[in-house]
């Protein structure tokens, strides 16, 4: 039992993903070259690199987010990472999120309005995709769903 790492959270995981690729996941293939170039990692050694992106990497690739691919002439040199459907998917999840526009500085603020009166009446059709959402960002936890008609009589008592 002793050696065993705890492993990150999901979300903080995907904050390393949306490091290394943005939030738009496309492309969906980066050179190790250019993800130390994004990242800032230029100044440091080759090796300091490599430990580096191993560490991201062990994480990611638990999850299922991305690869490596290695280099053809030694199968043993990471070239580039590339993002799983999983991983474009989480991506596109997270920018939607994030999409939101910020206001600006020279607009008024919004009249703030009781959040009974600002939130939408919630229908079948927007708890499934609440829950398809939450299990794209929760992929360790089993979430379900179960409706059921009530019977008649019951409804009929209330």
């Amino acid at each position: 039992m002793g050696n065993r790492r705890k492993l990150p959270l999901y979300a903080s995981v995907l904050d390393n993903l949306k490091r290394l690729f943005g939030e738009a996941p496309e492309p969906d293939r980066r050179s190790v070259q250019d993800i130390y170039a994004i990242v800032g990692r230029n100044h440091y050694t080759d090796e300091q690199n490599k430990m580096w992106l191993r560490d991201r990497m062990t994480d990611i690739k638990h999850y299922g987010l991305a690869k490596p691919v290695r280099s053809p002439l030694d199968n043993k040199t990471v070239e580039y990472i590339q993002l799983t459907a999983k991983g474009k998917r989480a991506l596109r999840e997270l920018s939607l999120q994030t999409a939101a526009p910020l206001p600006s500085q020279d607009s008024p603020p919004a009249p703030v309005v009781p959040a009974e009166r600002s939130r939408p009446e919630p229908t079948l059709n927007t708890v499934a995709e609440e829950i398809k959402r939450l299990r794209v960002l929760n992929p360790n936890l089993q979430i379900e769903l179960s409706i059921t008609v009530r019977e008649e009589a019951a409804l009929a008592a209330r």
